[in-house]
């Protein structure tokens, strides 16, 4: 009878060393599942360079844990979304692409309602002044590697009198520079592309680089939103050199 009983005993515990064993090899060899979240993923880009439009690059972002295809597009702006605070976001431009990768743009009291509805990822809350530029745009915790946010300069405009009146420009506002060889006196730049919005949006200030005498000045004559002239007194050959700013 003990014979029998230690017996069984060892089979049982060989059994159980071998199950042990063969859990412990399961472990080691079976593959776990890949992961699937950002590690990986091309985040569109958003960015605004024209009043009223946001634009973002093609990409692929993280949707319930499966990775959703964007394609480069443009949205238009709410103007006077001047708000994206938490936790009501009441006056925001919400950036949002959908399961299908289809990228809209919410606006409103109710915005982020729909930004955020079973499906959507946003992509980028945009903060816009009353003309619809954008002022500031801001990547939530998925975007936050994306490099470009506002393009473009940002000035101030102060007008035509003495005391600057300071309308902000923002996004709106672009600066242009570079340098050109009069012939007989002068030059016209143009076209200038993306263009300014007309002669009065934008002025212009010229030097001379290289001239044959040591007095020359240079002046500008803006003629159009996509060009103008630079002029020198006496030296017809000269370099001018020209940086222009406005929107």
């Amino acid at each position: 009878m003990k014979t029998n009983f230690r017996s069984t005993l060892m089979k049982f515990g060989s059994v159980l060393l071998i199950a042990g064993l063969l859990q412990i090899v399961a472990f080691m060899t079976w593959p776990a599942p890949p992961a699937l979240g950002q590690v990986g993923l091309v985040l569109p880009n958003v960015s605004s360079t024209q009043a009223t439009i946001v634009k973002w690059t093609a990409g692929t972002v993280n949707n319930g844990g499966t990775s959703v295809t964007v394609a480069t597009g443009t949205a238009a702006l709410s103007s006077g979304r001047t708000n994206c605070s938490a936790p009501t976001y009441a006056l925001c431009n919400t950036v949002y692409a959908n399961s299908s990768g289809t990228v809209s743009v919410a606006a409103g009291s109710n915005g982020i309602a729909t930004a955020v509805a079973a499906g959507n990822t946003i992509l980028a809350y945009v903060e816009t002044n009353a003309s619809g530029t954008a002022t500031r745009i801001v990547y939530p915790q998925q975007a936050s590697t994306a490099t470009s946010v506002v393009s473009g300069v940002t000035a101030t405009d102060c007008g035509t009198v003495k005391a600057c009146t300071s309308t902000i420009r923002g996004n709106s506002a672009k600066m242009i520079f570079g340098s050109v060889v009069l012939a007989g006196g002068s030059a016209l730049v143009d076209p200038i592309s993306p263009a300014f919005t007309s002669n009065l949006s934008y002025q212009c200030s010229a030097s001379v680089v290289t001239a044959a005498g040591t007095t020359a000045t240079a002046s500008v004559n803006i003629t159009s939103g996509t060009g103008f002239a630079v002029y020198t007194n006496g030296a017809s050959d000269a370099t001018i050199a020209y940086t222009c700013i406005g929107y």
